[in-house]
């Protein structure tokens, strides 16, 4: 039942596509979905021919029905990486491959600051 609220509040509420991630192997958890690129993404929204794919909801914007897939796809990215950013910047930075900290420091920069730091606080990386 959680697993299925976490699901709902990253998809918009959208209940095609989450009973599609329901049913992928890959997600156990929602915070799986930390994995997903936007591949990931456009594959489960577009699903498989038989299927038909999932219908995008209707407040996405775009000029064509790819466009809006996209846009889709990017939103929840977006949305994934503010749920859980550190989990994110992890999974970017196996992506690339690194562990170095400029990596993680260039892949920290994409994800939005959801509190801002006390004055006085340091940061400091260890490699």
């Amino acid at each position: 039942m959680q697993f299925s609220l976490h699901l709902g509040v990253m998809t918009g509420n959208h209940p095609p596509l989450v009973s599609v991630l329901r049913n992928d192997a890959r997600v156990g958890r929602a915070r799986d979905l930390v994995a997903f690129t936007e591949a990931d993404w456009l594959a489960s929204i577009r699903g498989t021919a038989e299927s038909g794919g999932v219908k995008i909801p209707a407040s996405i914007p775009g000029a064509t029905e790819a466009d809006r897939e996209s846009a889709y796809a990017r939103r929840l990215m977006r949305d994934v990486e503010r749920a859980w950013p550190t989990a994110s910047v992890a999974a970017s930075a196996e992506k690339v491959g690194s562990t170095r900290p400029c990596a993680l420091l260039h892949l920290a920069h994409r994800l939005p600051l959801t509190t801002s730091p006390r004055p006085g606080t340091r940061v400091t990386l260890v490699a």
